[in-house]
């Protein structure tokens, strides 16, 4: 072409030059095809996506670029096509697999232009190989799957604290949709005490650079009225273009009800061990000194004159009074006081205790399990108690044999002596209705009557509860 030039002197380029140029500098494979959908023009593009040399595509059906499963489908779309033609732009268009000459699949996007040329109608259509963004939007899928998996709130916030993202679990803990979260302040959605600074505030060690990230302990307000105890942590954004800061919003409030049941525990636990001392004070010593006097007291009754031994015989109810009022307490303050481990040694050191009141040691037979006796152990000791102090009081033996029995149903202890027997006074005592009160309490009982061979025994027996096995 020539005769023309521009202001500059030059001749201005061959239109069908640039043209060709225009098309083979397109960053998108062209494909031009006729009214019949044989392939007319490509460019260089779309062999380098297809591997296809020109000449190989040139004059063939333009479903030969596609999958087998999906040429009868394109045919039917682009008949339909030519018969009311229009453009059709790339992101609206076809979503179609090529196929590669390799063999494999392509995924591919399709926009269509008519255009008429001397009268005849050929269709353009610009391909594009997305098969880089599927992998892309497959991965962005596959993160925000995982994002929206978190039960905590997760927020891209902007410099105003104004949310610019929020996902699913910020939706489920705050009660708002998405799109009523997105340009709201994070203040608002806060419930702030009178008097407590706002969270901006908390920002200032992520602004000035001295901290990478802060914690604040918060509230936030639902939608339905109900006010959650939260955890805030904010961080300054990796990409600022977009959100100048990451808030992640936990609710705490089942730790704190948990830290407020731990609390409650540990006050319950240091109470209980103060109530133990207390019980284990009262038993060792305060109960055993007047248990020992009450023996003592006992065993001068018979030196003193009918008067005197009234008067003792007063003071030994009250002995016995108190020791059952501080019994009832220790119980009251721990009902296991006693420490299983050492019920052996308590049952010696009672049956040593009466020694000096009887004037020689009882004998003693153990055949038991420290565990099996560890809910009742208190109470066989007490028993043991009342049944030596009634020894001493009534029955003036020269024998007495204590056996302590526990098999895998019931525990017995057998007190046995050789006295002068069991006198209906004695029956009436009120230390042994402590002693069948006590059976009673634990669906046991208790015999009382007279030894073989003469003297008393006393049989008392309790149920064990069952072995757990876990």
């Amino acid at each position: 072409m020539t005769g023309s030039v521009d202001s500059s002197g030059r001749e201005p380029p061959d239109p069908s030059a640039l043209s060709g140029a225009l098309l083979e500098a397109a960053p998108d494979g062209t494909v031009v095809v006729d009214d019949e959908g044989r392939i007319v023009i490509v460019n260089s593009q779309t062999e380098v996506i297809f591997g296809y040399e020109r000449s190989q595509l040139i004059g063939n059906p333009v479903e030969v670029l596609l999958l087998g499963a999906q040429r009868e489908v394109h045919q039917s779309h682009r008949q339909r096509f030519g018969s009311s033609p229009r453009t059709r732009p790339m992101g609206i268009g076809l979503q179609l697999l090529g196929r590669h000459r390799d063999g494999y699949e392509i995924p591919i996007e399709i926009s269509l232009s008519p255009i008429s040329v001397d009268g005849q109608a050929f269709t353009i259509a610009s391909v594009r190989d997305v098969t880089e963004h599927r992998r892309l939007q497959a991965e962005r899928d596959q993160i925000q799957t995982a994002l929206d998996a978190s039960l905590d709130g997760l927020y891209l916030l902007d410099e105003l604290l104004r949310i610019r993202y929020a996902n699913r679990g910020a939706t489920q803990q705050s009660g708002h949709d998405v799109d009523a979260l997105l340009g709201t302040s994070l203040e608002d959605l806060l419930a702030r005490g009178p008097g407590e600074p706002p969270l901006a505030e908390a920002l200032s060690p992520l602004r000035d650079g001295t901290r990478d990230h802060v914690i604040v302990s918060t509230r936030l307000a639902r939608t339905d009225g109900r006010v959650l105890n939260v955890e805030a942590v904010l961080q300054r954004a990796p990409n600022p273009t977009f959100a100048s800061y990451l808030g992640l919003i936990r609710d705490i409030s089942s730790r704190i009800e948990s830290e407020r049941t731990l609390r409650r525990a540990n006050e319950a636990l240091l109470l209980a061990d103060e109530r133990e001392r207390i019980a284990r004070d009262l038993h060792d010593n305060v109960i055993q000194r007047l248990y020992a006097s009450g023996l003592a007291l006992q065993s001068t009754l018979s030196s003193l004159p009918d008067a005197g031994q009234q008067r003792i015989e007063t003071v030994i109810e009250g002995i016995d009074t108190t020791i059952t009022e501080l019994r009832h307490a220790i119980f009251e303050l721990n009902r296991h006081a006693t420490d299983p481990n050492t019920f052996g040694r308590e049952l010696r050191k009672v049956v040593s205790d009466a020694e000096r009141a009887l004037g020689f040691a009882p004998s003693l037979s153990v055949a038991m399990s420290d565990d099996l006796m560890a809910g009742i152990a208190a109470d066989v000791l007490a028993v043991l108690r009342e049944a030596l102090a009634n020894a001493v009081r009534h029955a003036r033996p020269t024998e007495v044999s204590v056996a302590v029995v526990c098999g895998p149903i019931e525990a017995r202890l057998i007190v046995e002596d050789d006295g002068v027997g069991v006198s209906p006074s004695a029956l009436r005592g009120s230390g042994l209705d402590n002693i069948n009160a006590r059976a009673q309490a634990l669906n046991g009982e208790c015999s009382i009557g007279s030894r073989q061979g003469g003297g008393t025994r006393l049989d008392w027996r309790v149920p064990l509860p069952p072995i757990q096995i876990h």
